[in-house]
């Protein structure tokens, strides 16, 4: 057993109240010295109480002049050591105690003015755990919330052992719950640990004079309890650690509950995010959910949220905060919302010229918006980094206008739209006609084939247009025929028809038709000259002359009678094979040569006999080619319908005798030609 001095016995039960004067005179020690421990150790007079109700204190100065009054104020003590030794908290014993002294005085007051605790409060039979609760009453917590108190065990002479003290300070957001578990370990509500004077149990680590400790990082708001846990492990007369320990001058002030300022964060994608407090207290945030500032700010204290920095993210998100103001009450705020959308920007401009109506915009080729007046128009926000394009879906009408677009197309960059300028004029048509036949000459019993092109060169639509032709008498009209060769994309015309091109047809602004005229010369005729004439409208817009002739110098040359060849026929049959031919007893095959030249008419001889000529005749226009079937004579010319053909393709043609005369097919193109005998 350990040597010991100075153990005065404390001889009351475990709830007697100790004198407030002084300790009774037992001969047991109250401290641990350099004599060896007496056998069965003394004890002294300890508390322990139930708390009588009180009021919550927002401040609280405690010098322990009489803990036996400590219940009344709302303190709470409970001994938890294991074992559990004789004594709890008791009162101070002064160093003028008799016959034995106390190893020190309070800090203030009376000489005995302290709560104490010793190595009894676990069992001496064997080392112990010390776990001995004392509770402050119930507090309002606030902020700046501080408590301070004063601590020492008994100055150790020199050569004396020392025994290793430990005190804890806890603190309970649970009101007045006095939970602290059971069992030497245990610490019930009191999970919240905010200070230990000599926590590793080292000798010289507790003050042997009174010392000061203010305890911080208390809670903000609420209410609850701090704890004084005088916890030492191997402990009692029989372990290694644990001596005597005073506590005084226990004080507590605190200010107005803080809360804090917090929400939930949606529809966040990227990063950089950054939310603000009152102008400071910046907080990032890097994902959806909830956040809370952490700072706190008293009850009654206005707060004010706002986006410090946006989040970079593709496409770019802007955040704003709703529910972002307002004044603390008692609780936290949880309600702040931030929440982050994709940045879209509004594509608009302005409209002048507008007199008619049902003008209608469209963007991107989906969302329409219709415009009845000049001035300004925008479509529905789209996604900030869109590409946009502002077209005209449907022009104005009554009148009718063209509306074009300007500064149509481009891509958003991070802000509105709004120079994009839709002017709108009248729409005006500008129909224009020509013809060509490309020679200067004609011959009588030939065939003249015109081109006739009529144009709109206006901005807008010629509808019902009456197109009509003239013939000279030398002209034969009843055996004329027609195909008009590019109809469609707006443009409207009849697509064949025989006698005197007539027609009603439509043409878009910029559009155009083609016809090809196909007119025999008559065999008898007085006029020197053959005209052929254009009319729109009942209005001559252009004709066509030609001379007259018989023979001209070369006519047997390729072109010479005013025609144009390609420059390359296909080879020309001669000798047996033409008679053959001619005979109705073999066909011809041949490949359509390339066309050389666009908007008049090639010939290409196959076969000559003496004066007749048996021939293609093609005509081109664009990617589109016609061929028919032509047989000469120098009395008469015979042509059969134009018929589509593809480029290159394998053309046939053969004779057929019958009892009218010999007649001519040719096959190959995209309906079967023929040129009758006898006409």
């Amino acid at each position: 057993m350990r040597p010991f001095v100075f153990r005065i016995a404390l001889l009351t039960s475990a709830l007697a109240v100790a004198a407030p004067a002084a300790a009774a005179d037992t001969g047991a020690a109250l401290h641990r010295a350099a004599a060896a421990s007496p056998a069965a150790a003394p004890v002294a007079p300890s508390v322990s109480t139930i708390p009588v109700a009180v009021p919550t204190v927002s401040s609280l100065s405690e010098g322990f002049d009489d803990i036996t009054q400590l219940a009344g104020r709302g303190w709470y003590m409970q001994n938890n050591s294991s074992p559990i030794g004789t004594i709890g908290w008791f009162q101070g014993v002064p160093t003028t105690a008799t016959p034995t002294p106390g190893p020190f005085n309070a800090y203030d007051g009376a000489n005995n003015a302290y709560i104490a605790a010793n190595f009894n409060n676990a069992s001496s039979t064997s080392p112990g755990t010390i776990s001995n609760w004392l509770l402050t009453p119930e507090l309002d917590f606030g902020g700046n919330a501080q408590l301070t108190f004063y601590t020492r065990k008994p100055a150790i002479a020199a050569g004396n052992p020392e025994y290793p003290d430990r005190l804890e300070v806890r603190y309970s957001t649970a009101g007045p719950d006095t939970n602290v578990g059971a069992g030497a370990t245990a610490v019930g509500v009191f999970t919240n640990h905010v200070l230990t004077v000599n926590p590793n149990l080292v000798v010289g680590g507790y003050p042997q004079a009174w010392t000061q400790y203010t305890v911080s990082g208390l809670p903000r708001n609420g209410r609850g309890r701090v704890a004084f846990r005088y916890f030492v492990t191997n402990a009692g007369s029989a372990g290694t650690n644990s001596d005597f320990i005073g506590i005084d001058r226990v004080v507590y002030s605190t200010g107005a509950p803080e809360y804090r300022v917090g929400g939930n964060v949606s529809g966040l994608a990227g990063s950089g995010l950054v939310l603000r407090l009152n102008g400071g207290n910046d907080l990032s945030v890097a994902a959806n959910g909830s956040f809370q500032f952490p700072a706190y700010i008293p009850s009654g204290g206005a707060y004010a949220v706002t986006v410090a920095s946006q989040p970079v993210s593709t496409p770019q998100r802007t955040c704003a905060v709703s529910n972002d103001s307002g004044l603390i009450g008692s609780g936290d705020v949880t309600n702040v919302q931030v929440t982050c959308t994709v940045n879209q920007y509004a594509v608009g401009g302005s409209v002048s010229g507008l007199s008619g109506s049902g003008l209608t915009l469209q963007l991107n080729g989906g969302s329409s918006l219709p415009v009845s007046a000049n001035g300004a128009f925008a479509f529905p926000p789209i996604i900030d980094g869109s590409a946009y394009s502002v077209t005209v879906a449907t022009q104005p009408t009554g009148p009718a206008q063209i509306c074009g677009v300007a500064n149509g197309a481009g891509t958003l960059a991070g802000a509105d739209v709004s120079n994009v300028a839709v002017t709108c004029v009248d729409a005006l048509a500008q129909v224009s006609a020509s013809i060509a036949d490309g020679r200067d000459y004609a011959r009588y019993s030939q065939v003249v084939d015109y081109t006739v092109r009529l144009s709109n060169a206006g901005n807008g639509v010629a509808s019902g247009i009456a197109l009509s032709s003239v013939l000279s008498a030398g002209l034969n009209d009843a055996q004329a025929r027609w195909i008009c060769l590019d109809g469609g994309n707006g443009a409207v015309c009849a697509p064949t028809g025989t006698g005197p091109l007539i027609d009603t047809v439509t043409l878009p602004a910029g559009g155009s038709l083609t016809w090809l005229v196909t007119i025999p010369v008559r065999a008898v005729t007085a006029e020197p000259r053959v005209t052929y004439q254009v009319n729109v409208d009942g209005a001559m817009l252009a004709s066509d002359s030609n001379t007259l002739v018989v023979i001209r110098d070369g006519f047997d040359v390729d072109g010479a009678d005013g025609t144009n060849g390609d420059g390359s026929p296909p080879p020309m049959l001669q000798g047996a094979a033409a008679t053959a031919l001619l005979d109705g007893e073999s066909s011809h095959v041949f490949a359509l040569p390339p066309a050389s030249v666009a908007g008049r008419v090639e010939r290409m001889p196959v076969l000559r006999d003496g004066a007749r000529e048996v021939g293609v005749d093609r005509f081109s226009l664009g990617a589109r080619s016609y061929v028919r079937l032509r047989v000469a004579a120098p009395d008469a010319e015979q042509v059969s319908p134009w018929s589509a053909v593809e480029a290159g393709a394998a053309l046939a043609i053969a004779s057929v005798k019958t009892g009218d005369g010999l007649g001519f097919l040719l096959e190959g193109a995209a309906e079967p030609l023929q040129v009758a005998p006898g006409r």
